[in-house]
Order: structure tokens, then C-alpha cells, then sequence
């Protein structure tokens, strides 16, 4: 194992130096704005993110890849770029349980005033530039290991008193060669939008992303590696994007950097409990740029318990208590457990089981060995795994165990 991850590092080092000989400048093409990145999280990584893709910049890069993501998301980014010229994302992204991932996005590029003049270079006036693309995803699991997805684009180009709008079509493929190496595939422009303005016509070039990713401690380290090559009618060159993601502290705190054909790029993410916020650094032959993306989740799948009665005594009349589990999960659930922990901390009782989990359990104020529990608060928490190796946990619940008062309280039904 310790080999295949040195030996990939060793191809990872020696594609970047690649670059140098094959590299080709696609910032003419039209639509160049659409292979630019959806957020500081990508852009950091060397935009290498067609096998990444578990996120909400999925409808950017590979919208096969919505199917990894767990619950719903939106996210933002925001880029300020050279002379008043500025670089915008937005996407949504609701996963469903039966009918794959649905995901909606907008890119957009402004530029500031422009000087117009005529074929006799006179004034005409100020003028402004404005390129938008709404982005309409799907993605479908057709296996554990396989994914298709599909992006309908509505793009528009307006400058000055000149607009267009056209639609174009992308696909993509995600398939999940191993647990830890997945590979990506992104073919944009397969249905071609062509805008016209004035008397210039821009056809948006064919592009081919193919990509890999390595994955390791845990999901916690990954190496990416994406090519990408447009049309020949654009260019016989193709650019080769590297990217590296490290996440310490629980997977709260993320290092990344990254590297292709025209920047060097590092970044930092941090994710707490229902939001994340994104931060990359590009170094470029103009300078510097910086990027902030952020990040809402949404609880579209989740485990939730609830205990009744709040307290009880083992010792009398009625003397369970019952937790109920309310668990919605996309993929299936490949194992669940229920631990009680008294008020130090330490696992008491443990219920646990493979497959769906039971709508309710009951707990006798007892531990493994059969003995019953001292007064006290305790704790309990419901975790579930599904089949992909994503874990989910539920909020704490409180129960009070009360020997002196043995009949005072009774179970009672509980609602949702």
C-alpha cells in the first residue's frame, strides 16, 4: 500500500514538469471563464477537481460527482480580478434518495466601463461586458462504482449594445476504481452554444478533462491529477492540473495546494458544523490573487434519536426508557450502533447492529454486565455507516436515572 502511494507521488512529480513542454494559453478561447474554478476550494487545489468533485462545485466541474454528496449545499464565491473586472459563482445542489442529484449553478464575469470608439476611432460612449452561464445538473448512480452526469447550459454574452444567448450540453463520468482511487471524466461542449454578436461569431471549443485521485489516511490526504485538452481547432496543447488536499483537527482545518500550466496556488479551508468557509492564493506572472468561497449544508439526510421518558428508575414500576431513531440516508446503511455514556464519559451500554437499524430500542438502566446504573445523567448518541464508508452521527440526548422515586414517571408517546 505505502509503495502505490509513493510510486503515484513519483507520477504527480514528474506530470508537472510536462506542463512546460506541452503547455498551450486557451485564455482566448470563447467560455475560457468556464475552466477557471467554482471556488477558492478547487482554484486552491490547482483546479485538478474532476475526480474530486464532492461538493457543490460539482455543477462546474463534474456534475457525476453530485452523487457523492451526502445533503444539500450552497455555496458562494466571489473573485475580484484586473481593472474592475470581477469573477462570481453560485450553486445549489439537492442529492435525493431515489431520482440521483439535482444541482443549479451561475458563473458570471463583469467587466468595467470600456471606451468605445468607432471604425473611425471616435468616441461612442462607455461600455460594459458581461458573460453569464446558468448551469442546470443532474447526476445518477448508476452502480456503486459508476456515475453519469449531464449539465444543460444557458449562456449569454452582452457588450455594449450587442447580446446573445445560447444553450450547450456537457457530460461526465465519475467511477470509483477502488475505496481509495477514483477517476473523473468531463467532456463540456458537446452540444456547442455559439454566440453571435454583431458580425463575430464565438463557438465555445469542444473540452476533454480526464482525471484521477488518489486518497489516503483515511480520506484525509488527496493527491489529484486532471488533463485537459480543448479542440485542435483552439489548440494542439493540452494542460495538465495538479492538486493536494491534507485535513487535520478532525477534518475541521484543510491544507491545500496546487499547480498548473500558468499559477502556483495553496489554500486553507475550515469546516464547522453546518458551513464551511474556503480561502485559496494564486501566484500568477500578473501577482497575486486572492479567493473566498462559503459554504451552508444542509441537513437533507440525517440521524436523529429522541428518548422517553427523560427520566426513569430501573428499579420500578416502569423502568425502560425508549429511544426511537429517525434515520434518512441517501445510500444504504451498512452498520449502526447506540452508545450510553455515564457523566465521566465512559460507554456504559452499547446497542449495535448491521444493516437498518430498528425503529426503537429500550435500555433498562443497565450496563453490558447486567448491572444497574447509579443515579446519574447519561448520554446517548446514535452513529450510522452507510455502504460508501460515510459516517453520520446524531446530537446527544439526555436520560436521568431516579431510584429514589421509582414510579413517578411514565413512557409517553413521542411525535416528530
Amino acid at each position: 500500500m505505502r509503495n502505490r502511494y509513493v510510486c503515484y507521488s513519483i507520477l504527480l512529480i514528474i506530470l508537472s514538469i510536462m506542463p512546460a513542454q506541452a503547455s498551450t494559453c486557451y485564455e482566448g478561447a470563447p467560455g475560457a471563464y468556464l475552466r477557471w474554478g467554482a471556488g477558492a476550494r478547487d482554484m486552491a487545489m490547482g483546479k485538478a477537481f474532476v475526480a474530486v468533485s464532492n461538493n457543490a462545485a460539482s455543477v462546474y466541474w463534474n456534475p457525476a460527482g453530485l452523487t457523492q454528496i451526502q445533503g444539500a449545499e450552497l455555496t458562494g464565491f466571489f473573485a475580484p480580478l484586473l481593472k474592475d473586472t470581477n469573477y462570481s459563482f453560485l450553486s445549489f445542489v439537492h442529492p435525493t434518495e431515489e431520482f440521483g442529484a439535482f444541482g443549479i449553478g451561475i458563473a458570471a464575469l463583469s467587466s468595467g466601463s470600456f471606451d468605445g470608439r468607432n471604425n473611425r476611432r471616435q468616441p461612442t460612449g462607455e461600455f460594459k461586458e458581461i458573460q453569464r452561464c446558468i448551469i442546470l445538473s443532474h447526476g445518477h448512480k448508476l452502480s456503486r462504482k459508476l456515475s453519469l452526469g449531464a449539465n444543460a447550459k444557458i449562456i449569454t454574452e452582452d457588450i455594449g449594445s450587442y447580446s446573445d444567448t445560447k444553450i450547450g450540453i456537457d457530460g461526465a463520468m465519475l467511477f470509483n476504481l477502488k475505496d481509495y482511487l477514483s477517476l473523473g471524466l468531463s467532456i463540456q461542449n458537446i452540444v456547442s452554444p455559439k454566440l453571435h454578436l454583431k458580425s463575430d461569431d464565438e463557438t465555445f471549443p469542444l473540452v476533454v478533462r480526464a482525471g484521477s485521485a488518489l486518497k489516503a489516511f483515511n480520506n484525509n490526504l488527496i493527491l489529484s491529477l486532471d488533463v485537459e485538452k480543448l479542440s485542435s481547432q483552439v489548440s494542439h496543447g493540452y494542460e495538465t492540473h495538479l492538486g493536494a488536499e491534507c485535513w487535520l483537527k478532525h477534518r475541521s482545518v484543510a491544507l491545500r495546494m496546487g499547480l498548473d500550466n500558468t499559477e502556483l496556488t495553496s489554500g486553507v479551508g475550515i469546516n464547522l458544523e453546518n458551513y464551511a468557509i474556503d480561502y485559496s492564493l494564486s501566484h500568477q506572472n500578473l501577482g497575486f490573487f486572492h479567493h473566498l468561497s462559503f459554504t451552508y449544508l444542509f441537513e437533507t439526510f440525517a440521524v436523529r434519536i429522541q428518548v422517553s421518558p427523560k427520566a426513569f428508575s430501573p428499579l420500578g414500576k416502569y423502568n425502560w426508557t425508549t429511544i426511537k431513531m429517525d434515520v434518512k440516508q441517501k445510500d444504504r446503511i451498512k452498520k449502526w450502533d447506540i452508545t450510553i455514556r455515564d457523566k465521566s464519559g465512559t460507554v456504559v451500554k452499547t446497542f449495535e447492529g448491521r444493516g437498518e437499524p430498528p425503529e426503537e430500542i429500550s435500555w433498562e438502566g443497565r450496563d453490558e454486565n447486567n448491572k444497574v446504573m447509579p443515579d446519574g445523567m447519561y448520554k446517548c448518541i446514535c452513529k450510522v455507516v452507510d455502504v460508501t464508508e460515510n459516517v453520520y452521527k446524531s446530537s446527544q440526548e439526555k436520560v436521568e436515572i431516579i431510584t429514589e422515586v421509582p414510579d413517578v414517571v411514565v413512557p409517553m408517546d413521542m411525535g416528530w
